[in-house]
Protein backbone atom coordinates (compact mmCIF):
# COMPACT_ATOMS: atom_id res chain seq x y z
CA UNK A 1 0.00 0.00 0.00
CA UNK A 2 1.39 3.26 -0.83
CA UNK A 3 2.21 5.38 2.23
CA UNK A 4 0.31 8.62 0.24
CA UNK A 5 -2.95 6.59 0.69
CA UNK A 6 -2.25 6.10 4.91
CA UNK A 7 -1.84 9.80 5.55
CA UNK A 8 -5.71 10.71 5.88
CA UNK A 9 -6.00 7.46 8.01
CA UNK A 10 -2.92 8.24 10.06
CA UNK A 11 -3.75 11.99 10.65
CA UNK A 12 -6.52 10.87 12.94
CA UNK A 13 -4.48 8.78 14.74
CA UNK A 14 -1.43 11.22 14.87
CA UNK A 15 -0.81 14.46 16.60
CA UNK A 16 1.39 17.56 15.81
CA UNK A 17 4.48 18.14 17.20
CA UNK A 18 3.02 20.68 19.38
CA UNK A 19 0.46 18.24 20.82
CA UNK A 20 3.23 15.42 21.47
CA UNK A 21 5.47 17.88 23.23
CA UNK A 22 2.35 18.83 25.76
CA UNK A 23 2.52 16.37 27.91
CA UNK A 24 6.49 15.89 28.47
CA UNK A 25 6.32 20.14 28.94
CA UNK A 26 4.07 19.95 31.25
CA UNK A 27 5.34 16.73 33.82
CA UNK A 28 9.02 18.98 33.18
CA UNK A 29 8.02 22.30 34.06
CA UNK A 30 4.40 21.94 36.30
CA UNK A 31 4.53 22.63 39.89
CA UNK A 32 1.54 20.08 40.33
CA UNK A 33 3.61 16.99 39.28
CA UNK A 34 7.09 17.67 40.83
CA UNK A 35 6.65 15.23 43.58
CA UNK A 36 4.91 12.85 41.19
CA UNK A 37 7.08 9.79 40.27
CA UNK A 38 5.98 6.26 38.76
CA UNK A 39 2.70 7.05 37.98
CA UNK A 40 1.32 7.08 33.62
CA UNK A 41 -0.03 10.15 32.76
CA UNK A 42 -2.35 10.79 29.63
CA UNK A 43 -4.12 14.27 28.97
CA UNK A 44 -1.96 15.77 32.39
CA UNK A 45 -3.91 13.57 34.70
CA UNK A 46 -2.85 10.36 36.26
CA UNK A 47 -4.40 6.53 34.24
CA UNK A 48 -4.52 3.46 35.50
CA UNK A 49 -2.95 1.24 33.29
CA UNK A 50 -3.58 -1.73 31.91
CA UNK A 51 -4.12 -4.82 34.82
CA UNK A 52 -1.51 -6.37 33.00
CA UNK A 53 0.98 -4.10 33.75
CA UNK A 54 0.68 -4.87 37.63
CA UNK A 55 2.00 -8.12 37.41
CA UNK A 56 5.03 -8.56 39.29
CA UNK A 57 6.25 -12.08 37.25
CA UNK A 58 5.96 -10.17 33.52
CA UNK A 59 7.65 -7.29 34.78
CA UNK A 60 10.50 -9.37 36.07
CA UNK A 61 10.43 -10.79 32.94
CA UNK A 62 10.43 -7.79 30.43
CA UNK A 63 12.90 -6.36 32.89
CA UNK A 64 15.50 -9.60 31.86
CA UNK A 65 14.79 -9.37 28.54
CA UNK A 66 15.36 -5.59 28.48
CA UNK A 67 18.68 -5.84 30.19
CA UNK A 68 19.52 -9.14 27.81
CA UNK A 69 18.50 -7.45 24.26
CA UNK A 70 20.35 -3.63 25.56
CA UNK A 71 23.12 -5.35 26.62
CA UNK A 72 23.89 -4.16 30.21
CA UNK A 73 24.30 -6.15 32.90
CA UNK A 74 21.14 -6.76 35.82
CA UNK A 75 23.73 -6.61 38.47
CA UNK A 76 24.06 -2.84 37.55
CA UNK A 77 20.40 -1.72 38.79
CA UNK A 78 19.29 -4.26 41.11
CA UNK A 79 19.73 -1.53 43.88
CA UNK A 80 17.31 0.54 42.13
CA UNK A 81 15.01 -1.66 40.75
CA UNK A 82 12.05 -1.88 43.14
CA UNK A 83 11.03 -5.71 41.93
CA UNK A 84 14.14 -6.90 43.70
CA UNK A 85 13.10 -5.13 46.65
CA UNK A 86 10.69 -6.79 49.47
Amino acid sequence: MSPELLKPVMKLFSKTPEQGAALPVYLAASNEVKEVTGKFFKNNKIEQTSPVSYNKELQKELYAKSVQWTGLHADDFTESFSLNKK
